[in-house]
């Protein structure tokens, strides 16, 4: 019974938790913001390297900030507040 109690009130406490990170102010604004994912073509980065790859995400990047209506528009690798995705590479 005493285990129970102390899991319940540890569940509760994990998400008071969770419920006040969610409500905390990032500090940015939030409305009118798109972003999208964009998978690096898989040869790209093997056969041509880092120079093919800033190319590559240069063009996109040219192409985002033509279309009507778009004010600004950046490439990054992690969100705020987003998950992150690493990988490494151990050769095939």
């Amino acid at each position: 019974m005493a285990l129970s109690v102390m899991l319940l009130m540890g569940a509760g406490l994990l998400l008071r938790s969770l419920w006040q990170t969610i409500e905390t102010d990032p500090g940015y604004r939030r409305e009118g913001v798109l972003t999208a994912g964009i998978p690096m073509p898989y040869d790209l980065g093997a056969r041509f390297g880092g120079e093919a790859q800033v190319a590559h995400y240069r063009s996109v990047l040219e192409a985002v900030r033509a279309l009507p209506g778009v004010r600004q528009a950046a490439v990054t690798t992690v969100l705020p507040q987003g998950r992150v995705q690493a990988s490494i590479d151990f050769g095939r």
